[in-house]
C-alpha cells in the first residue's frame, strides 16, 4: 500500500527499503545518511513499451511541494511522449545559452582581445613580439568601431558589411582577411575557453568566403641569387659602393655604413633559410669564425648557433666559404655584441636591427625585370626549393631550416648537438650554395660571384 508523502513519513524511512507513494513517487533513503532520501518517479512515456524511473532530487534538499509539482510535470511530459530527462536536458542548454548572451553582452571586442594575448602568454603560444604586434594592430585596425562593443553585437550582418567595405570600397581583401583569421581564432576562444558565445559567428562564412592567404610559390633562380648577391657585394665594396651605385641611378641613401649591414643581413638571410627574427638577434658569442673557436666542440669548420623562434629548439648552421664575405665585413663593423646592430638602439643602448625591408626597392632596382618581389619568406623559399631540387627530403629540410627540430639526444650538452649537426650539414649547404651561386671549377676553386 503506498504511503502519504508526508515528512513525518519520509523520516521513518530505513536505509535499503525503497517506500512507495502516491501517484508512482518513490523514497529511497541514503545510505551515509538515511534522513536524506532520494525521490524517484516510475511511469511509462507515451509510445514505449517499458518503463522509466527518474530522479525528481533528494528530500530535505527539495520540499514536498516541489517533488509533488516535478512529478506532475513530469507525468504531463511523458503522456507527451517526451522523457523527462531530454526535457531538462534542453532546459539546462537554453539556460547556458541565455547566460552566455548576457555574458556576451559585458565583453567588449578589446576585452577579448586583451584576455587572449593573456591566455597565449601562459601557454607559450603565439607570443613572438611580431605577432603579438601584427594581430593587435589588424584586429583593431580592421574592427575599429567595434571594439568597445560587445561582442556579442558581431553578427553575420555586421560581418558581412565589414568584409565588403575593406575588400570591395577600400581595395584591401587581404587586409580584411588577415583580420578575420585573427578574429576566428579570437571567437573560437570565447566560445571553446570563455564560454561567452554559443558559436563563432565566421562559421556562417565557411563556404563563402576563402580567409585563408593566398601562398606565392614563387623562389628565385640561380641567375637571379647571383645577380642579388653580386648587388650586394658591390654595393657593400667601400672603394667602388658609390660610383657604382652612381651607374645603376640608385638612390642617394642607398649608400652608407646602417646599409651596409642590412645589406649583408639579406645575404645571410638568403643562404642561411632561417627565419629574419632569429637571425636577427645573432650574437658575436654564438658565432665561430675562427678554428680555435669551432674546435673547442670539434667542429669540423665555422658556424654559428641559435633558438629557433617557433619550436625553441637549438639550430646550428654551418657558415660556408660563400658566407664568409658578409660574415668578415659584419666583423670588421662589430660595434657591439650584435652581429647585426642596430643604429638606433633607443633606450636599450644596444639593439639589433629590427627591419631590413628599407633595403628591398635598392636590391630590387638593380636585379632584373620579372625577378619576384624580394621578402623574407621569397629567400626561405628559394632556399628550401633549391635543396628539394638537389634531391634532399623534405625532413632534411626543415632541419636545415630549423622549421623542424628537437633536442633528441638528453644527455649530450646543447653545444656538442648543435656542433655535430653543423657538420652533418655541411655538405648538403656547400651544395645548396654553389647550385644557388656558381660551382667549382676543374681547379677546385669557386667562381665567387663578383665582389661577394
Amino acid at each position: 500500500m503506498a504511503l502519504a508523502l508526508t515528512k513525518s513519513n519520509l523520516k521513518k524511512l530505513e536505509y535499503g527499503r525503497e517506500k512507495s507513494f502516491a501517484r508512482g513517487i518513490k523514497g529511497r533513503p541514503t545510505k551515509a545518511d538515511p534522513s536524506r532520501v532520494v525521490m524517484l518517479l516510475n511511469g511509462r512515456i507515451k509510445g514505449i513499451k517499458n518503463p522509466i524511473k527518474v530522479r525528481l532530487g533528494v528530500f530535505p534538499d527539495i520540499d514536498i511541494d516541489t517533488i509533488e509539482a516535478k512529478a506532475s510535470k513530469y507525468r504531463a511530459l511523458m503522456a507527451d511522449g517526451i522523457h523527462p530527462k531530454a526535457y531538462e536536458e534542453t532546459q539546462a542548454e537554453e539556460r547556458l545559452s541565455k547566460l552566455k548572451e548576457e555574458r556576451a553582452k559585458d565583453v567588449t571586442l578589446e576585452e577579448l582581445l586583451t584576455e587572449y594575448e593573456s591566455d597565449r602568454e601562459i601557454n607559450q603560444r603565439g607570443i613572438a613580439e611580431s605577432t603579438k604586434k601584427d594581430r593587435r594592430y589588424t584586429i583593431t585596425h580592421v574592427f575599429k568601431s567595434y571594439m568597445d562593443r560587445p561582442i556579442g553585437a558581431l553578427g553575420a550582418n555586421e560581418l558581412d558589411e565589414i568584409f565588403n567595405d575593406w575588400a570591395t570600397k577600400k581595395k584591401k581583401r587581404e587586409t580584411v582577411k588577415k583580420g578575420w583569421r585573427y578574429l576566428n581564432s579570437l571567437f573560437n576562444y570565447a566560445v571553446k575557453t570563455k564560454e561567452y558565445l554559443d558559436r563563432n559567428p565566421l562559421e556562417k562564412f565557411s563556404n563563402r568566403i576563402k580567409i585563408t592567404s593566398e601562398k606565392k610559390r614563387e623562389s628565385l633562380t640561380p641567375d637571379q641569387c647571383q645577380e642579388l648577391t653580386e648587388a650586394i657585394g658591390h654595393l657593400t665594396d667601400p672603394e667602388n659602393q658609390k660610383e657604382w651605385a652612381r651607374f645603376r641611378a640608385l638612390p642617394s641613401n642607398s649608400i652608407s655604413q646602417d646599409r651596409d649591414v642590412l645589406y649583408d643581413f639579406v645575404a645571410l638571410l638568403l643562404l642561411s633559410g632561417i627565419r629574419k627574427r632569429e637571425l636577427m638577434n645573432l650574437k658575436w658569442s654564438d658565432v665561430f669564425l675562427e678554428k680555435h673557436e669551432y674546435r673547442i666542440w670539434r667542429s669540423n669548420g665555422p658556424y654559428f648557433q641559435l633558438i629557433t623562434s617557433k619550436q625553441g629548439q637549438p639550430l646550428g648552421i654551418p657558415i660556408t666559404d660563400y658566407m664568409m664575405g658578409p660574415f668578415n665585413r659584419l666583423k670588421k663593423r662589430r660595434i657591439n655584441e650584435f652581429v647585426f646592430p642596430s643604429s638606433r638602439p633607443g633606450i636599450k643602448i644596444h639593439a639589433p636591427i629590427n627591419n631590413e625591408r628599407k633595403v628591398y626597392p635598392i636590391l630590387q632596382q638593380c636585379l632584373p625585370e620579372g625577378t619576384p618581389r624580394l621578402t623574407e619568406q621569397l629567400f626561405r623559399k628559394t632556399f628550401a626549393t633549391t635543396a628539394y631540387r638537389l634531391g634532399f627530403e623534405m625532413k632534411i629540410i626543415e632541419l636545415m631550416t630549423g622549421h623542424y627540430g628537437k633536442l633528441e639526444a638528453g644527455n649530450v650538452a646543447m653545444d656538442q648537438y648543435i656542433a655535430v649537426n653543423v657538420d652533418h650539414h655541411r655538405e648538403g649547404f656547400e651544395r645548396i650554395h654553389m647550385e644557388m651561386l656558381g660551382a667549382y671549377d676543374d681547379s677546385a676553386e669557386r667562381h665567387e660571384p663578383s665582389n661577394f
